[in-house]
């Protein structure tokens, strides 16, 4: 990790000084003397203790990397699928990050949005708990990290980006993780989040959906049909209300509403159809990705 400004942000997960000296291959605190050493390209910032308590999670997570070709539910989309869908280009209007924010990617899998917003000039921390996710990502700043106890100095990002993460955590560390999430952002700085978590598609738009998908199939098998079954690792699905509540009471300013803008699977002449779902009478009912910016009021 060659980046000052990242790393200037980093504290000690044991004694939580910043007090933290980067050498070539192993970072030591200065205040403990515990040494951290790179694992797989990235900073490992997690415990013994911790990566025994996350074991489960992590193989869920990894075992989350394997494709399925049936659903639109793949978990195995090339970076190049980001940028072509222009979901990547969503995301940075939706978050508009001021020129010279620092970012941190939480939850950043393959590194796909990482690589996005250092192609766009901004300095980015990317953030997992899977050793193969962070031998994937591309960004030279990154670090395996449980997002319960981030080892990051308190008001030190201006922008986090958390997509599709929430639903992957321990449904017991959900609050800390959100209070950990105001912690590190700066006053005034802003989050762009994304889980699934509404859960009355299920029972009832996904069905019809699919049917139409089932229609226009016949002449485009580039659609693919929409799953109304969670995958393993999607261990947290807490209702959204218990989620947005967690948010407001910890500081959070904003909504988060049903939306999607998640158009990975799907030809691109078909987005405008699905943008219509987002309209505020019907999404309840067809929008599963639970979607918003946040903010950390001044």
């Amino acid at each position: 990790m060659k980046n000052n400004k990242i790393t200037n942000t980093l504290i000690c997960p044991v004694c939580k000084e910043n007090k933290l000296e980067f050498n070539s291959n192993i970072v030591c605190c200065s205040s403990c003397n515990k040494d951290f050493n790179l694992k797989s390209g990235g900073l490992n910032l997690l415990s013994e203790k911790q990566s025994v308590e996350l074991e489960e999670v992590m193989r869920l997570n990894f075992e989350d990397r394997v494709d399925n070709p049936d659903t639109s539910n793949s978990r195995q989309h090339a970076e190049d699928v980001y940028i072509e869908s222009g979901y990547t280009d969503t995301l940075f209007n939706e978050l508009k990050p001021k020129k010279g924010a620092l970012i941190v990617d939480l939850g950043c899998g393959r590194g796909h949005i990482s690589g996005y917003f250092i192609d766009k000039g901004f300095d980015v921390l990317s953030v997992d708990i899977v050793e193969q996710n962070i031998a994937d990502t591309k960004n030279e700043n990154k670090i395996l990290a449980t997002m319960d106890d981030l080892p990051i100095a308190d008001n030190s990002f201006d922008c986090i980006v958390c997509t599709d993460v929430l639903e992957h955590i321990i449904p017991n560390d959900q609050n800390k993780i959100i209070s950990e999430m105001y912690r590190i952002l700066k006053p005034g700085g802003k989050m762009l989040v994304s889980f699934p978590g509404n859960n009355l598609p299920n029972l009832t738009g996904v069905h019809i959906m699919n049917i139409g998908i089932f229609f226009i199939r016949l002449f485009d098998k580039r659609v693919l049909y929409m799953s109304w079954k969670e995958c393993p690792a999607h261990i947290n699905m807490n209702y959204p209300w218990s989620i947005k509540k967690a948010f407001s009471e910890v500081g959070f300013e904003g909504k988060v509403v049903p939306h999607t803008n998640h158009f990975l699977s799907l030809p691109k002449k078909y987005h405008k159809f699905v943008y219509l779902l987002n309209a505020p009478i019907i999404r309840n009912f067809f929008i599963h990705l639970m979607h918003g910016v946040l903010r950390k009021p001044q």
